[in-house]
């Protein structure tokens, strides 16, 4: 819930200058994510997964803008739901069947199909035609356990790790693309000096990354 016209808790703000890498990093009091009820994914929960293991299920969380209504209990405040939509990342070798005019790079993107499919919200339960559209939902969070789980192993949410960020919705053809997390992670390296030696450390390939850029 967002009320209106209340204070910032934003005290920056930077985004990516390279258009093709849709992402942007909020910077916020120490306070704001127990205030608003969230839960910060730590260092432990980023996976650097590239593309997403198309075998793999994935799960894609985000408010769509659809299901913003006005709460009549609290005059001037927005009521969200959130939608874990779950889905299966397409390898790149099937990109150019999905859209030769998206621009999509194996080396940025992720994408997954989005259409008529069972989908949870928060509250419970189930929506089993029609998708809400997805506007909105660009800046939510895909999740993927960095290993396979075992065969009639069930899955813990605690497993899942984030490794790309929503940014469109291709909606002439029907699929979701995404920007693979490890240009997040540079976007933070290059804004925040004193993180970059712990991320480095932690990703290789973002350590080849920030080289590159020099």
């Amino acid at each position: 819930m967002v009320p209106k016209g209340g204070s910032t808790v934003v005290t920056r703000r930077v985004a990516c200058s390279d258009q093709k890498v849709d992402v942007a990093a909020f910077e916020v009091e120490d306070a704001t994510p127990g205030k608003a009820g969230l839960e910060p994914v730590d260092l432990d929960r980023i996976h650097d997964g590239r593309t997403g293991c198309p075998t793999v299920k994935a799960r894609l969380i985000g408010y769509p803008g659809q299901w913003v209504t006005p709460l009549k209990s609290l005059p001037g405040v927005q009521g969200f739901r959130a939608l874990s939509y779950g889905c299966e990342p397409i390898e790149p070798s099937r990109w150019d069947a999905v859209s030769k005019k998206a621009g999509l790079s194996p080396d940025i993107h992720v994408v997954v199909d989005y259409g008529d499919d069972h989908v949870t919200f928060e509250g419970g339960g189930l929506v089993s035609a029609d998708a809400p559209n997805p506007r909105g939902m660009s800046g939510g969070g895909m999740f993927q356990p960095p290993k396979p789980t075992k065969a009639k192993q069930i899955w813990n949410p605690a497993d899942m790790c984030l490794f790309a960020i929503q940014s469109s919705w291709l909606d002439e053809v029907g699929f979701l693309k995404a920007i693979q997390i490890i240009h997040w992670l540079k976007l933070v390296a290059e804004e925040y000096p004193d993180l970059r030696s712990e991320l480095q450390s932690r990703f290789p390939r973002l350590k080849r990354m920030c080289n590159e850029s020099l």
